[in-house]
Order: C-alpha cells, then structure tokens, then sequence
C-alpha cells in the first residue's frame, strides 16, 4: 500500500489507525512489507528545531505500527513472510555527507 494517501497519513494517528484496520480487514494475507519510510533534511543537529524531531517521531511512530500490524498479520496466518527495513535515504540521495569538525 502505497501513494499519497499513505504518505499524508503518517503525522496523523487517527489516519494511522485507519490505515491498520484497512489492512487488518482487506489486506489480511499480506506476506511481504518492505520500508522505506523515512525524510531526508540535511542541516547539522544544533539547528533541529522540535518540528524536526516531531516530523522524525511521527514517521518512526507510524512505521512501527503498521509493521506490527503486518506482522501480527503474518503470525496469524501462520504463513512465511518477510519484513525488510531500509533506512538510509543515502540509496536515494547520491551527496557527500557534511564534514562537521571542531575548529580550534
């Protein structure tokens, strides 16, 4: 399940819960999740302001219930299934990671 339904749902729990009863009710036998969920903002960690680390949580937030989701689906099931995580926007994002360094 993906698109920008999905993508706006994530900084709303209520449209998360949505969401994880869509999949408990209609996608039930899903076997296979892969993760990709993540946000890529490059600016050093002294100027990350709350809605930064709110933006973070509420994706981290969403991600971890619909994989519980999912695998309580799986288990369930009793069926073999996979869950993939890939957390490194760095496979989308070809840059050079800034260079912090102390400065005498």
């Amino acid at each position: 399940m993906t698109g920008p339904t999905h993508g706006r749902c994530r900084n709303d729990p209520a449209a998360v819960d949505r969401l994880r009863a869509t999949l408990t009710a209609r996608h039930s036998d899903t076997a296979l999740l892969v993760n990709t969920a993540g946000v890529f903002a490059p600016k050093p960690f002294p100027v990350r302001t709350g809605d930064d680390y709110d933006r973070y949580q509420a994706i981290n937030r969403a991600l971890f219930f619909r994989t519980r989701t999912i695998a309580a689906g799986i288990v369930k099931n009793g069926a073999p299934g996979s869950i993939v995580n890939i957390g490194s926007m760095g496979a989308h994002q070809a840059i050079a990671a800034p260079r912090h360094r102390r400065t005498p």
